[in-house]
């Protein structure tokens, strides 16, 4: 019976991950995180 729930938890779980990567844009991703490891940089020159 807990065999059963846990496949169902994978295949919801498959599902949501599937439906947030259709979502993403890759270039504003990337952008995205260009933008943060910019901030980062300076957060670290300063300290």
């Amino acid at each position: 019976m807990a065999s059963i729930f846990r496949r169902m938890f994978k295949v919801a779980e498959s599902n949501a991950h599937a439906a947030i990567d259709h979502l993403e844009d890759p270039i504003k991703m990337t952008e995205q995180g260009i933008r943060d490891l910019k901030k980062n940089l300076q957060a670290a020159m300063v300290s």
